[in-house]
């Protein structure tokens, strides 16, 4: 019965391995691969996060910056962008809202406030419009993302505790 699952009626050679080995030795297999299954899975989560994060990046294109009052427009949306971003509001809704909040701040540009632009030409207007939008975005989607591994964190540290303290000490001596 044990055998029906593969053809040929045989278990593979580690599987085999594995299940013959004394208890000790087999804890430490499945420690080996579940280790090497974790770290795996952090580097292509950090390989998809950095990709992501490179292709999010605004970009400005040389032309805007050889003019100078566009580059005013873009230093002084910059400037008001930092200012006005509450970025410990971003933390904490990162931290409470999690996932949902990250993908708002992934995709969300909030845009500048108008009263800073009247009277100001149109090219002026477009390129503060553009820095403010990609600045402020970017300021939120970097806190809201530090908020929400500190969440994470903390419901790791927190589920840990919870465990130890429901189980006892064997959890910790079966690895």
């Amino acid at each position: 019965m044990l055998n029906s699952h593969w053809r040929g009626g045989t278990m593979p050679c580690d599987i085999k391995n594995i299940a013959y080995k004394s208890i000790p030795e087999a804890r430490k297999s499945f420690k080996s691969i579940f280790v090497a299954k974790i770290q795996s899975t952090f580097v292509s989560l950090l390989t998809g996060l950095m990709v992501g994060l490179m292709l999010g990046m605004p970009s400005l294109s040389l032309a805007q910056r050889s003019n100078p009052m566009l580059a005013k427009a873009i230093a002084e949306a910059e400037l008001n962008a930092m200012a006005r971003t509450n970025t410990f509001s971003w933390f904490v809704l990162g931290y409470v809202g999690g996932p949902i909040t990250f993908a708002v701040t992934a995709f969300y540009k909030p845009p500048p406030p108008a009263g800073l632009l009247l009277g100001k030409s149109p090219g002026y207007v477009e390129a503060y419009t553009k820095a403010y939008k990609a600045k402020a975005r970017s300021l939120r989607f970097k806190y809201a993302t530090i908020g929400l591994f500190a969440g994470i964190a903390t419901a790791v540290v927190v589920w840990t505790a919870y465990d130890y303290g429901t189980y006892g000490t064997w959890w910790w001596t079966t690895w």
